[in-house]
């Protein structure tokens, strides 16, 4: 019985001057006194726990004793005095009980000094494998170190053969252009340039009849200059020009042919500022063309343009590549996807996108195509507060992404875009309108599917004035030319799309100008409701 878990009567102590802790004994003095107090009376038991008793050092020896001498020299001790008290069958259970108890303690020793150990090979095995992660985490870090540098070794080396080639590029131009000012033809037409720059110096009128004469006379000079460049009997003599200044003398006759655009009859577009703030939205229709598509989403997604999203619509691919590469920039904070359960054509996807889009202003972009990091900035700084339409230069490129050539219509006039494009559609690649132009003229029609962007040029110029469209003048769209294009494989499609959509464009104008004189047919629904039909009828006919 632990010392400091017994309780007994000091009133016994203090009458039996007898019942006293024995000096004689060093350990075992607890147990001496409880057998002295054992003869006064009886002892209660009371379950549970009412205190601690802390085995450590030396403390707590006698429950711990094993075969030490001193442990000996004390329980032969406490047996001789009291032996007489016990009967032979108390002293066999009493040497039993240590027989027993100790090596059982000795043995619980021997675990807890195994456990301790185990505690510290798993302490050193804990501390080991921090280490090997330190040391993992260092050569994942050296790794990356050095895949870093060689990404920035060979984007410096890619960088520079691209310099290399925009330097032969134009040191070819530079050729080029001393070639054609040095060569026979160059010099033989000289006096047609000279006429036309005398031409293009058109005085100032001292009053309207003198106005009129002139007009008169440059007007028939310009037919004359016209005729003989469409005459056969020059034909023979093409070779001696080269084809740039051909181009530039058709442009130039083309251009003063057009008439002076009425600016008064034209809708005015809504003024509108722009800033680094305003929000591009870039909608990307996706149909196959999964060997292209991540190049052509990463172009989009890497823009300088800081304020930019990217709409995404998969239209019903089935290629299942294209849904994996898809999913795979799931997540992006600056993409949207949008998985159509069915195909309904380019226009259905972009006309979805657009609804999606929160953009002021729309960019398009081809999924087997790709911009230039900057494109959109770049656009961006031609863009004036009444611009409606932009359009970029372009870098035709083959299935490897080479270069083939570079178009940038630069030459071409851009005087009227209605009538200028009603001929030849040349306002495309990077194409970016501003969104309240849709509200205007609509949405695209899928009547004109691989031919919507021109229908949908000719609706905005036919509403909107030539002073809304910017010509972007830089190499920012990269268009790729493969077997897999629609546009290979549809030529015939697009060239009867093209020439319907001329034609509705030429009508429109007619209605504008109040030239359309064609019979007027009225369609009436009715069902149940003879009465207003016959009704409508008679007003129909009063006014014929």
């Amino acid at each position: 019985i632990p010392i400091h878990a017994a309780l007994f009567d000091l009133e016994l102590v203090r009458t039996n001057p007898e019942l006293r802790f024995d000096t004689r004994f060093d350990l075992f003095e607890d147990w001496d006194f409880w057998l002295q107090l054992q003869q006064q009376g009886s002892f209660l038991h009371v379950p549970g726990v009412s205190a601690w008793y802390h085995i450590h050092g030396n403390s707590g020896a006698g429950v711990r004793m094993a075969e030490s001498d001193s442990g000996q020299a004390a329980l032969s001790h406490l047996v001789d005095k009291w032996r007489s008290r016990w009967s032979s069958q108390q002293l066999s259970e009493l040497i039993g009980l240590a027989r027993h108890v100790y090596p059982l303690q000795d043995h619980l020793q021997a675990e807890q000094l195994k456990a301790d150990q185990l505690t510290r090979d798993i302490q050193i095995l804990q501390q080991s494998m921090a280490q090997l992660e330190q040391l993992h985490a260092q050569a994942l870090q050296e790794e990356r170190d050095m895949h870093q540098a060689k990404l920035e070794a060979k984007t410096a080396s890619h960088l520079h053969t691209l310099e290399q080639r925009d330097l032969a590029h134009q040191q070819a131009l530079e050729a080029q252009r001393l070639h054609y000012e040095n060569s026979h033809s160059w010099r033989i037409t000289r006096p047609l340039r000279t006429l036309r720059r005398l031409v293009s110096r058109q005085p100032r009128p001292a009053s309207a009849s003198r106005a009129k004469r002139t007009a008169a006379v440059y007007g028939k000079l310009l037919q004359l200059l016209t005729r003989c460049y469409h005459s056969p009997a020059l034909k023979p003599f093409d070779r001696w020009f080269s084809p740039i200044l051909k181009r530039r003398i058709r442009n130039y006759l083309f251009l003063k042919s057009m008439p002076t655009p009425d600016h008064a009859q034209t809708s005015t577009c809504l003024l509108q500022p722009v800033g680094s703030q305003t929000l591009v939205s870039i909608i990307i229709p996706v149909y196959n063309h999964a060997r292209y598509l991540r190049q052509c989403l990463d172009s989009a997604l890497q823009q300088s343009w800081k304020n930019l999203e990217v709409i995404a619509v998969n239209d019903a691919s089935p290629d299942p590549q294209v849904r994996e590469i898809l999913d795979s920039y799931q997540g992006h904070p600056r993409l949207k996807l949008i998985h159509l359960p069915d195909n309904g054509g380019i226009c259905h996807a972009q006309n979805q996108a657009l609804i999606a889009s929160s953009g002021q202003i729309i960019a398009f972009l081809d999924c087997d195509d790709y911009l230039h990091p900057d494109a959109i900035t770049i656009s961006m700084q031609h863009w004036q507060a009444d611009t409606v339409y932009a359009h970029t230069g372009r870098i035709n490129v083959d299935e490897n992404g080479d270069e083939i050539n570079r178009i940038h219509f630069v030459e071409l006039p851009r005087q009227d875009y209605f009538q200028e494009n009603l001929r030849a559609m040349y306002a495309t690649h990077l194409k970016l309108i501003r969104r309240d132009a849709f509200v205007k003229v609509g949405l695209f029609d899928p009547r004109f599917d691989t031919a919507q962007d021109y229908e949908m040029l000719m609706r905005i110029a036919f509403h909107y004035p030539s002073s809304s469209f910017v010509h972007v003048p830089d190499f920012v769209y990269h268009h790729r030319l493969h077997q897999q294009q629609a546009t290979e494989q549809q030529n015939d499609k697009q060239q009867r799309l093209t020439l319907q959509i001329q034609h509705e464009a030429r009508l429109r104008q007619s209605i504008r100008n109040g030239e359309y004189k064609r019979f007027i047919s009225f369609i009436m629904l009715s069902y149940g409701k003879h009465s207003q039909t016959l009704e409508a009828i008679k007003i129909g006919r009063a006014h014929v």
